[in-house]
């Protein structure tokens, strides 16, 4: 009883801590079921709208730092890749700390919730957001396109979207276009983070990466339904130039062992 009790008082008193406008978080999360509700930064002011099921994945990014790479912090003007931006949490995330943002997102509908909370902010002068997939080739595609989460779930793979189906979840089918992370930043471009969450095509996208170098960290959300993860983990450290640990909730965090040592200096 007092254990239970603990386990929801420990919740309920870090977003009070960490949100603007908890009382509103919960009364939309008592008594709203779907449609946006609306998430404040306590501590910089940052406003997202965000689907009402999905709501959790902005204090996964902004508040448990999923994505952060130890040893790899990001400063004002670095450039960060976001594939699999979502509503774009991350996106602002990076975007409040200063950073020029590339974010991909192939969903229309949710692209354009992306687009509004970059509006929103005032951040389109730092970030460049694109409604497209990424995977190891350039062409078209189909996005199935799930209710779980609010679009959460919505991958290009295959095997992927039948894990979803055989959840009992309804899918549908966008035509989406497709890209190679190659097309997006120009070769010559360091990149301080690459973050990869796109429900499944993460390995498609690190085999096909050029130049991994470039690239002084790397964060990626694996979903072993699509691929065992590891195989993710020898593609990773195949290149040669970074040191891979895992973390917590099925994600990935790998970092170029020059910037680790210098961390550590």
């Amino acid at each position: 009883m007092v254990v239970s009790l603990a386990s929801r008082l420990v919740p309920a008193l870090a977003g009070v801590a960490n949100y603007g406008n908890p009382f509103e978080i919960l009364l939309c999360r008592l008594f709203m079921r779907a449609g946006e509700m609306t998430l404040v930064d306590r501590k910089t002011k940052i406003t997202v709208k965000a689907k009402r099921r999905s709501y959790q994945m902005f204090g996964e990014t902004w508040y448990n730092h999923d994505y952060d790479v130890q040893g790899c912090p990001v400063h004002e003007n670095d450039v960060v890749v976001d594939i699999g931006a979502n509503q774009g949490f991350f996106t602002c995330y990076m975007a409040q700390k200063g950073a020029r943002v590339y974010a991909v997102e192939p969903n229309p509908e949710t692209f354009e919730v992306l687009g509004r909370n970059i509006a929103r902010n005032r951040f389109n002068d730092r970030v460049t957001a694109r409604c497209v997939a990424v995977a190891g080739f350039e062409g078209d595609t189909e996005l199935f396109c799930s209710s779980f989460l609010d679009g959460g779930t919505d991958t290009i793979v295959p095997s992927h979207a039948q894990a979803i189906t055989s959840s009992g979840d309804a899918v549908k089918r966008v035509p989406v276009k497709v890209t190679r992370l190659s097309s997006l930043v120009s070769a010559d471009t360091k990149v301080r983070l690459l973050k990869i969450d796109c429900e499944g095509a993460e390995l498609e996208i690190l085999k096909d990466l050029k130049n991994p170098e470039r690239f002084d960290s790397i964060a990626i959300e694996y979903h072993p339904d699509a691929y065992p993860v590891g195989s993710l983990l020898k593609t990773i450290m195949e290149f040669g130039t970074h040191q891979v640990y895992m973390q917590s909730r099925q994600i990935i965090h790998a970092i170029r062992t020059n910037v680790l040592l210098e961390y550590a200096k």
